[in-house]
């Protein structure tokens, strides 16, 4: 028998889009995609266990995520960011929807310009990197205005982040294990913190495989 914590997605999450004709995606269980070019699907261009996968066709990136009800899908933040902090560059999202049954989250993207910050980095010269970490500086200073009381998603949901996890093993599609909602309940998973202030918005994963760099050496 299942033991908790070994729940998995009813199929591979890398199987969540399949072609089904010359130009025809099935994408989840309800939705099809014929678009007007001739691009081909291939499998998945990246995957995570049953967490995360990636595709690319039809001029756009496809992106799947495991999800639960309540949730933050990153779309919504993707909007929160574009409505609050104009002039931060954040993805063009075409379309996104909840799958309550296999559990999985969708989002369509724009293929967005630019190279990734960690591929050109060694191209780049001083004076273009030291541009690009005062512009993301910058940036994270903006995001930072927008406060809270409680250590929280922009929805309200609790955080679902592998840093503010009990170091045991879990099931990563059940984040009422880590529904930190208040200073309160999370003594329950690390010391009490002497925290003077509201918590800050911040991207919880501001790496330099995330951050698009055009070819003039500024964030895109």
């Amino acid at each position: 028998m299942m033991q908790w914590g070994q729940r998995k997605l009813n199929s591979p999450i890398e199987s969540s889009i399949s072609k089904i004709g010359e130009h025809k995606w099935l994408v989840g269980r309800q939705h099809i995609c014929e678009p007007g070019d001739s691009s081909n699907l291939t499998d998945a261009i990246a995957h995570w266990d049953d967490e995360l996968a990636l595709w690319e066709f039809a001029g756009r990136i496809w992106k799947v995520k495991s999800s639960l009800e309540k949730m933050q899908m990153e779309a919504e933040t993707i909007d929160f960011v574009r409505r609050h902090f104009p002039g931060i560059p954040v993805p063009t999202v075409v379309h996104y929807w909840n799958d309550t049954i296999d559990r999985r989250s969708f989002m369509v993207l724009d293929r967005e310009k630019g190279q990734t910050l960690d591929s050109c980095w060694a191209s780049l010269t001083d004076p273009q990197r030291e541009a690009i970490a005062e512009t993301v500086a910058g940036y994270a200073e903006r995001l930072a205005t927008s406060q809270r009381p409680s250590m929280e998603t922009v929805s309200g949901y609790g955080i679902d982040n592998l840093s503010l996890q009990p170091r045991a093993k879990y099931d990563p599609l059940y984040p009422s294990l880590l529904r930190l909602a208040c200073l309160k309940k999370a003594n329950d998973y690390f010391s009490p913190l002497k925290v003077e202030s509201s918590f800050v918005f911040s991207h919880c994963d501001l790496a330099a495989c995330n951050i698009l760099i055009d070819e003039n050496g500024s964030v895109v």
